[in-house]
């Protein structure tokens, strides 16, 4: 779960900050496509998470859990686009897509921890990644709109992505998202987590 949080937070971050100028850049006559993605990319944590939690009931029998709330999930989204899509068009999809990854990872999530029965580590999973992420995407913004005048638009992303990483990287090894267990097991990273 901890592993989730850490890659999607700062995915699901960095591409709602820079949505614009990726859509600007590789898809230039799309200029919709950038407010969806910003809109689209909060499903990204949810859809981890519930992967996660979905392989997670498998290991311990619960097979048809997955299954069950995918279909839930589906049947919610599709009541959902039926009803609003005529209203309010097309914003409407990445919503409702949203709302089918939150209602599997809420169903899923529930199941996995009352059938472990063990309360999630709220701030370490979830809470340290998030505050992370948007201390990264604060630092990108700004270095994207420093950059933005004098440097092209491709190479000023690279350069964002890179100082982002950098900049999440080094946030949650001073939060110690990993405690000395889990450094323990990843040995590789023995001389980073003793740096920092």
């Amino acid at each position: 779960m901890k592993l989730s949080s850490i890659i999607a937070f700062p995915c699901m971050v960095g591409l709602a900050v820079l949505a614009t100028p990726i859509f600007n850049t590789v898809f230039p006559n799309a200029p919709l496509g950038a407010t969806l993605l910003q809109i689209e990319v909060w499903a990204i944590i949810f859809s981890l998470i519930a992967q996660v939690s979905q392989g997670a009931l498998n290991g311990v029998g619960k097979l048809f859990v997955p299954g069950m709330s995918v279909l839930v999930a589906a049947i919610v989204k599709y009541i959902l686009n039926i009803k609003l899509i005529p209203i309010y068009g097309e914003i409407i999809v990445p919503i409702t897509t949203i709302v089918y990854h939150l209602v599997n990872c809420i169903i899923v999530t529930t199941v996995l921890y009352r059938t472990l029965r063990k309360k999630p580590d709220i701030k370490n999973v979830y809470m340290k990644p998030l505050v992370s992420s948007a201390i990264m995407g604060v630092v990108v913004l700004v270095l994207f709109k420093l950059f933005s005048g004098f440097v092209p638009t491709a190479i000023n992303m690279v350069i964002c992505v890179l100082f982002g990483a950098l900049i999440y990287a080094v946030s949650l090894l001073k939060m110690q998202i990993f405690n000395k267990e889990e450094q323990a097991s990843l040995p590789r990273f023995k001389k980073i987590f003793d740096l920092f």
